[in-house]
């Protein structure tokens, strides 16, 4: 069985639910500091998995917020989360149907967050926007279906023309220092 932060196929999935750290090596969590970001989603210890699914692909510099918060919620801060789309197996356009199904399937009743990257106005370029109901992914190819109990968007561009376009356009340092940021606030409310 594989561990929480390590990359699954829905091909080579498990068939069981895959659990998080084995109780042995699991620490006992202290009692956590109240912070602005604790309030963003609701208390899940011992009612609810959490599962962050973070959408995108690194071949789209704009797009690639997904998959960079992904690895660095699972590698770098080893967040008590499964996390799925990362920057070596992305959930993106192509095999979105079938991630979905099978993180659906693996994880029923959990808590599900998405994370994607997202075209918005002047003024909430750079911003970090909470969502109730979710992310609509691939929309930017005309699919409305909302995945996720909660949404966490980055907008890294202004939607003026041609959203490909846009996306491609964007700086990937600057895609980074979002993804920085949306891991970071991930961290302290997971």
């Amino acid at each position: 069985m594989k561990k929480k932060n390590q990359d699954i196929s829905p091909l080579t999935a498990p068939t069981q639910d895959p659990s998080p750290a084995s109780k042995k090596t699991r620490r006992k969590k202290q009692a956590p500091t109240p912070s602005p970001q604790a309030s963003l989603f609701p208390a899940t210890e011992g009612r609810r998995q959490v599962v962050v699914v973070c959408f995108g692909t690194m071949s789209i510099s704009g797009d690639s917020l997904g998959p960079m918060v992904g690895t660095r919620l699972a590698e770098r801060y080893n967040v008590s989360a499964f996390v799925y789309g990362t920057e070596r197996c992305s959930v993106n356009g192509k095999n979105m149907a079938q991630w979905l199904s099978f993180i659906k399937e693996a994880h029923k009743g959990a808590l599900f967050i998405a994370v994607d990257a997202s075209l918005g106005t002047q003024d909430k370029v750079g911003k970090i926007i909470i969502r109730p109901d979710g992310v609509c992914p691939a929309a930017i190819k005309g699919k409305k279906e909302r995945f996720g109990d909660v949404g966490i968007l980055g907008v890294v561009a202004e939607n003026k023309g041609d959203a490909l376009m846009q996306l491609m356009s964007v700086s990937p340092l600057y895609v980074e220092k979002l993804a920085d940021e949306v891991s970071i606030l991930l961290k302290e409310a997971i």
